[in-house]
């Protein structure tokens, strides 16, 4: 019940009671009679609530409530936009001597670091670790700093990769034979050697190892012509030595020439 009203039914009841002078009985509430003087006070005081509570209702203060709002400290509203992050790998699971390009897109950042490193807020950057490696992308906002992680893992190299083997001529190469390329294959318990050449002349080939002289594998026959020959070597007798020179010969055992494989390209592929 709000003032005005309250206001209002105690004026009521006063100016009846100045009005009648009271000896009104209702069930449990009797109003007793009052003298002339009384009677004239209980009108004028009841007139005066009644006026009060129609001023109230039709004018109702608004200064109580003007304070209040000036109480009340001014709410912030320059709320920082959340960060956005994208943080992802080209490939997390990577062979020995590949590499994985990593990304990243950051929005309503204030500073972006890639393993410290301090970064534009989108880029990307290529990887090639010899060992598994967690790269950290960190994020400075306005309401903290943030942080994802990404874990390449390097494997080994598999066991049956093959790869393409570089070589050079050595300077007493003779003309005859041409050597197209070499290739290599991890078969398990050898290691088999592709050779495409041409050659003039039926010839022989050993694989040598230069530093101790021992022969790593026995020798093959080239037929003439443009052709491919495959020669396996042990994988055992490789691993004790750290180069191979290959030996090229006719029948008469003349050497005709030699070549040296890049033995690094052929460690990738040794258990």
């Amino acid at each position: 019940m709000t003032v005005p009203i309250v206001l209002a039914l105690i004026g009521g009841v006063a100016l009846l009671i100045g009005l009648f002078g009271g000896g009104v009985k209702a069930k449990e509430i009797e109003i007793p009679k009052i003298p002339g003087w009384s009677r004239l006070f209980s009108a004028v005081f009841g007139i005066i609530l009644l006026g009060v509570s129609v001023w109230l209702y039709s004018s109702p203060p608004s200064g109580g409530i003007a304070t209040l709002t000036a109480l009340v400290p001014n709410q912030p509203t320059d709320i920082p936009a959340p960060v956005e992050i994208n943080f992802e790998a080209s490939k997390t699971s990577i062979n020995d001597g590949n590499c994985s390009v990593l990304k990243w897109n950051v929005q309503n950042a204030m500073h972006v670091y890639l393993n410290g490193t301090e970064m534009g807020g989108r880029g990307d950057e290529e990887v090639c670790p010899r060992s598994t490696t967690t790269y950290t992308l960190g994020v400075e906002h306005a309401t903290g700093y943030f942080e994802r992680e990404i874990t390449v893992i390097v494997e080994d190299a598999p066991l049956t990769g093959e790869n393409n083997i570089p070589f050079t001529y050595a300077d007493d190469f003779r003309s005859g034979i041409t050597i197209h390329a070499v290739r290599a294959k991890n078969t398990g318990t050898t290691i088999e050697f592709q050779f495409d050449y041409t050659s003039d002349v039926e010839r022989g080939v050993s694989f040598f190892d230069p530093p101790n002289g021992e022969t790593i594998s026995i020798q093959e026959i080239l037929p003439a012509g443009t052709n491919t020959v495959m020669i396996a070597a042990d994988i055992s007798a490789l691993q004790s030595v750290s180069s191979i020179t290959v030996n090229f010969y006719i029948p008469s055992k003349e050497l005709t020439g030699r070549i040296f494989l890049e033995f690094e390209e052929i460690e990738k592929i040794l258990p």
